[in-house]
């Protein structure tokens, strides 16, 4: 948080959502987790930091046997489960 000027707890929480939401892949459920865990103030970093994990996590995720119907970078059908 130093590095970009912003509280420590802030940037903790932020990073504990992109976290969240690359290693399950629900970028919804991550922003609602999130708002209900450390408010609404900051819901517009949440939603970011959701958005670029979502999209740099790839088709992986913990759960082997999740489907991923469409593709995350193009309008696509791709119907794959995570590896």
């Amino acid at each position: 948080g130093g590095l970009i000027g912003i509280p420590a707890g802030f940037a903790a929480s932020v990073g504990l959502i992109g976290l969240f939401c690359g290693a399950f892949n629900c970028p919804i459920a991550a922003v609602i987790l999130s708002v209900e865990l450390f408010g609404a103030e900051g819901i517009v970093y949440y939603a970011m930091a959701a958005a670029i994990s979502y999209m740099l996590s790839g088709y992986f995720g913990i759960y082997q046997s999740q489907r991923i119907v469409y593709s995350k970078v193009r309008a696509e059908y791709i119907d794959t489960h995570a590896k």
